[in-house]
């Protein structure tokens, strides 16, 4: 991986000029996290075909509910900060100001969350009773929003100070855990629901958050 002689040999043909130590780095971490992101999608898409198979379309359509309002909910949870931290900590010299960053940025994003979860345990009994869902719908919806937001955040501050390859790792883990816990399911459980489908992919979430913060 480190001599990347595909994407060397097509940067050549590209520009006529060989790949200068600073454009081969970029290489090096674009193929990281390019692999990555081939091996987890893969492996995500069979699992979420064979998960949507096994709970049925109606219990697959609550999971699809949950995403996207999860989805609606972390732009103003996050508010940019997951994009603006990757920048900042790339672009910042010194140590402190580093630290700063990704202090600040654990201080909005969880007095967001904060917010958030006071606003929806307030709103429960209305929400359930305005839009006939369910309470564990609402609860799973305001889970899987936080618990992807840590993420998103934790990403963003390993992209920041450019360790690819933990990345890589990293997304390795989640697919791990993700198997192990769907196998986990299989197993204890004979009818599974889109609880579990939220289980199976917020699971590997939370260990990777667990990991950064140890």
């Amino acid at each position: 991986m480190s001599n990347n002689f595909g994407l060397n040999y097509l940067y050549r043909k590209i520009f006529k000029e060989t790949a200068s130590l600073e454009v081969n780095e970029f290489i090096t971490n674009l193929s990281w996290s390019f692999l990555g992101g081939l091996i987890a999608s893969i492996v995500m898409f069979a699992v979420n075909i064979y998960i949507g198979r096994i709970i049925g379309p109606y219990q697959f359509g609550k999971y699809n509910l949950v995403l996207t309002i999860s989805q609606l909910l972390l732009v103003p949870l996050m508010f940019g900060f997951e994009v603006g931290s990757v920048r900042a900590i790339a672009k910042s010299l010194s140590s402190q100001n580093k630290k700063d960053i990704i202090s600040t940025s654990l201080y909005f994003v969880l007095t967001n969350m904060t917010i958030m979860v006071l606003l929806i345990y307030f709103l429960t009994p209305i929400i359930t009773k305005k839009f006939n869902l369910e309470a564990s719908v609402i609860f799973a919806i305001l889970l899987f929003t936080i618990v992807s937001g840590a993420k998103q955040l934790l990403d963003s501050f390993i992209r920041g100070f450019s360790k690819f390859y933990s990345q890589f790792l990293g997304r390795i883990l989640e697919l791990v855990v993700a198997l192990i816990t769907l196998s986990v399911l299989i197993f204890y459980y004979k009818k599974l629901d889109y609880l579990s489908y939220v289980i199976v992919i917020i699971s590997p979430a939370v260990t990777l958050n667990v990991n950064e913060f140890i």
